[in-house]
């Protein structure tokens, strides 16, 4: 039953890559699987997770109330989430999440190719230059890959480069380390064709928190380089094309925090549900997008205050649980792994709510559910 499990979730976490309308169906099917297997200790489980089924049924119901469709899909999506979750918790050992972590490596190589084939499409229909996407303030072609925009793809490749950070600092065997090598290089190539001004800051500062993390003598040396990129950065933007329209990107973005705070200020206890702001947008402006790009904002909106704080109840114990658990068995790579990811989701989320999707969220939940406790012979 372990084994069947194990390669189920490994399955899963090979296809996450797939358009959501493929890996999402997927996961359906191997979460019915999983749920069939572990059916008793999944009782024993939701049982303790209360806050989780809180918020779940203030989510669909609130949205029901508000006849916000999609808010309801969302709900549903998120017990979907937590049954997965679950299950993953009960099965994943430490070698397997060592695995599945190597599986999003390869799973990146299938879609940072597939975007830089598209890219190179691109360019040789348009007969444009092959530095395009680094010439262009404002190109017309942007990267998504086999993601929903070239914002979440953006994320997608961060995480991917941070796990890639981790495989190779926490191994000393060269077979374990040419996959993340080449992970790696394509990663960055599609970070770059995402033309996203945020992607550079993200993966810069989320990187810095891991090597810190490790050794806070390399933390500083690799602060002091990103300072001075920075610095270098600010007196010459046009280094980086799409800075020099940084203040007009800005604007925009204000303009849509203002409207998401408005959204949130018509029902500040409970939000609208998930996707307010795509349902309600048309109250305050004209211009019509899935979110406000901004992670607090566009959380408030959908949630509320009440939402919010039950959001807070549910991460505090589990952030407590991983750090003590790190701490106490020498996990440091993994503890350092997992502060990247976060500080990641917090810098990308001032101008983005990327983290809410089933491919990054996804990815996201597997690196932060680290099983301390089944992990034996990983020690330092």
């Amino acid at each position: 039953m372990a084994e069947r499990s194990s390669l189920l979730i490994s399955l899963m976490t090979l296809g996450i890559v797939l358009p959501f309308y493929l890996s999402g169906p997927l996961m359906f099917i191997v979460l019915v699987s999983l749920v069939t297997i572990k059916r008793k200790q999944l009782l024993l489980y939701l049982e303790r997770s209360w806050f989780v089924l809180l918020f779940i049924s203030l989510t669909i119901a609130n949205s029901f109330w508000h006849r916000n469709e999609v808010g309801v899909l969302v709900g549903l999506a998120l017990a979907c989430f937590t049954l997965y979750f679950s299950c993953y918790q009960q099965v994943v050992t430490g070698q397997l999440y060592r695995k599945l972590l190597q599986f999003l490596s390869v799973g990146s190589l299938f879609a940072c190719t597939k975007a830089i084939w598209d890219y190179l499409q691109y360019v040789v229909q348009n007969k444009v230059s092959f530095l395009y996407i680094v010439q262009e303030a404002s190109p017309k072609f942007r990267a998504e890959s086999m993601f929903f925009n070239a914002n979440y793809f953006g994320l997608y490749c961060i995480f991917i480069l941070i796990i890639n950070v981790y495989l190779l600092t926490s191994t000393t065997s060269f077979r374990e380390r040419w996959l993340p090598m080449i992970s790696s290089l394509l990663a960055f190539f599609g970070l770059i064709l995402t033309a996203s001004r945020m992607v550079y800051p993200t993966v810069l500062v989320a990187i810095i928190g891991y090597f810190f993390m490790l050794n806070r003598k390399l933390g500083r040396v690799f602060a002091g380089i990103g300072v001075s990129f920075g610095a270098v950065i600010a007196i010459h933007p046009g280094l980086i094309p799409r800075l020099s329209s940084l203040s007009y990107a800005f604007e925009d973005r204000f303009a849509l925090w203002q409207t998401g705070w408005q959204i949130f200020a018509r029902s500040p206890l409970l939000g609208r549900g998930p996707f307010s702001y795509a349902k309600y947008y048309y109250l305050f402006d004209t211009k019509p997008t899935m979110h406000s790009h901004q992670l607090l904002i566009d959380t408030l909106a959908n949630y509320g205050l009440f939402g919010l704080l039950l959001l807070t109840c549910i991460a505090i114990p589990l952030i407590r649980r991983i750090v003590s658990d790190a701490q106490n068995g020498g996990y440091r790579h993994e503890l350092a792994l997992i502060v990247s990811m976060l500080i990641a989701v917090l810098v990308h989320g001032i101008t983005d709510v990327s983290i809410f999707w089933l491919q990054t969220g996804y990815i996201f939940l597997i690196v932060i559910l680290p099983p301390f406790a089944k992990m034996t012979g990983n020690k330092e």
